[in-house]
């Protein structure tokens, strides 16, 4: 209780997380492989991975967080493939 009668509540912050899908479309000729490297709001993310004919040309980063700081909304990814950018 508050010294005015009012109760107390504590609130845990928990990050909201986000997966950001990938794929490759080729236009012309099929390459053998792309990697991939993630970017939020034109910032490096320490995360890369290789799409391949294999996996189908897809995959996902996940456990992204939605948010960059406690009030700031990340404006979008961009996946970078080779010299080209693509937004979400």
């Amino acid at each position: 209780m508050t010294p005015t009668g009012g109760a107390l509540k504590t609130i845990a912050d928990r990050p909201i997380k986000i997966t950001v899908n990938v794929s490759k479309k080729w236009m012309g000729p099929t390459g053998s492989s792309v990697t991939v490297r993630l970017l939020a709001d034109g910032n490096g993310i320490d995360k890369t991975f290789v799409l391949d004919a294999a996996g189908g040309w897809k995959s996902a980063f996940s456990g992204l967080p939605e948010f960059a700081a406690a009030v700031a909304a990340i404006a979008g990814f961009a996946a970078l493939v080779g010299a080209a950018a693509y937004r979400r």
